[in-house]
């Protein structure tokens, strides 16, 4: 299998309680069974405000051990996620949504 050699940022972010923490888990350990480094960062908000949560999952064959301000794939669970990361980004280059893939950058 061959293994991508650049730094990759995986965002996932939604409301509380829907799953994002399963899927980070999942993700997170099928990328370490696979040889990767992984570094994973949470951002929780106010549940009471309806606030967005998003983790930041940074994957690479080399050493990782912060976040970085790039998304390279952001995979939203909820609507008002891109406004919300695209405050904090400087780059989006891959949205998922519904089973679809629309490719970006700005």
């Amino acid at each position: 299998m061959a293994k991508f050699t650049e730094d990759v940022s995986i965002v996932l972010g939604g409301a509380a309680g829907q799953g994002i923490q399963t899927v980070e888990e999942i993700l997170t350990r099928v990328l370490k069974i696979s040889g990767y480094d992984v570094y994973a960062n949470k951002e929780y908000m106010s549940r009471v405000r309806g606030g967005i949560n998003t983790t930041e999952i940074r994957v690479s064959s080399k050493r990782v051990r912060a976040f970085v301000r790039k998304i390279d794939i952001l995979i939203p669970f909820k609507r008002g996620v891109l406004p919300w990361v695209k405050k904090k980004s400087q780059k989006i280059q891959l949205f998922l949504v519904r089973g679809k893939t629309l490719k970006m950058n700005f």
